[in-house]
């Protein structure tokens, strides 16, 4: 499926082609069965639970602030077929938060109303996480307060589509479905995670292209001056404070040197040259270390 996703990506599809393949590709979240899912969760050892669950909350966050701060990118579309698809990823964003709601309540219980779950999904998160959801609703904010603003705009794809979509949920979107098809566990959250990656690959061609057109219009520095800032936290989302349940700084480690392949692979995918990507990913490193030990002395503190 990773494969499949990055051929789609690697063939950089218009949106007017993305269109026709988003006809052709719905699905169900309410046909989707849980019921061997639940029986196998309460089987599993605590620790590999408490593994799954952070996972899981980075997505219940994920797919709600999806849902919540693609209005602001729908509003600025700067053509009518990138209106045209852009309509599609909001139905896409309805659908996958639907399905984060039945996947908890099949796998936790009920949490009462969503407002709960989703504070009880935040304080679950890692501070570098978290950091990058204030980011991502600031650049959502100067969106929608400069409309027709283009410089904000290509902001915010660029933070949306490249790193949140193109790095952050399908990094865990892929990593989550491979390891349930060896474990041969959980079928009816492998099946949703599967369904939601096939959408992400065309929110992600679509972000593609929208950034190279920016790029190739004079906005690279926005572009890079993004990245540059929010790549040092993207690559550490899987750090948390010492003693937090299902998490492991070899874990974080293997997370950081993936999610870095991968970034470089997107900085290439959008036309930069591979000095720049070597340059970029070097500063990157350099600020994460530097963020990292903010965060380890602060949790001595």
């Amino acid at each position: 499926m990773f494969r499949q996703g990055e051929e789609v990506i690697a063939s950089q599809p218009t949106a007017a082609r993305l269109f026709e393949t988003w006809e052709k590709n719905h699905w169900n979240p309410f046909e989707i069965s849980f019921e061997r899912d639940h029986a196998q969760w309460q089987r599993m050892p605590e620790w590999l639970r408490a593994r799954l669950s952070t996972v899981i909350r980075t997505f219940v966050i994920g797919e709600h602030t999806g849902l919540d701060l693609l209005s602001p990118v729908l509003a600025g579309a700067t053509t009518e077929s990138g209106l045209r698809f852009l309509a599609t990823q909001v139905a896409d964003e309805a659908r996958h938060s639907a399905y984060m709601l039945r996947l908890v309540e099949a796998l936790w219980g009920s949490m009462g109303s969503e407002s709960v779950l989703l504070s009880e999904a935040w304080e679950g998160l890692s501070p570098s996480y978290r950091r990058l959801n204030e980011i991502e609703s600031s650049l959502a904010r100067d969106t929608l307060q400069g409309p027709g603003n283009y410089d904000s705009w290509i902001r915010q794809v660029t933070m949306f589509h490249l790193v949140t979509e193109g790095m952050l949920a399908y990094f865990g979107q892929h990593s989550l479905t491979d390891a349930l098809e060896r474990s041969r566990v959980l079928p009816g959250v492998k099946l949703g995670f599967l369904a939601m990656g096939r959408d992400e690959a065309r929110h992600i061609s679509f972000g593609m292209e929208a950034i190279r057109t920016a790029m190739d219009e004079g906005r690279r520095d926005e572009v890079l001056h993004t990245l540059t800032e929010i790549l040092p936290l993207a690559i550490t989302v899987d750090y948390f404070p010492d003693g937090t349940p299902g998490a492991s700084d070899d874990d974080a480690l293997r997370t950081r040197r993936a999610l870095s392949t991968l970034a470089a692979r997107r900085l290439t995918q959008i036309g930069l040259e591979r000095p720049l990507v070597e340059s970029v990913m070097k500063d990157v490193q350099t600020q994460a270390d530097r963020h990292l030990g903010q965060l380890r002395a602060s949790d001595r503190s």
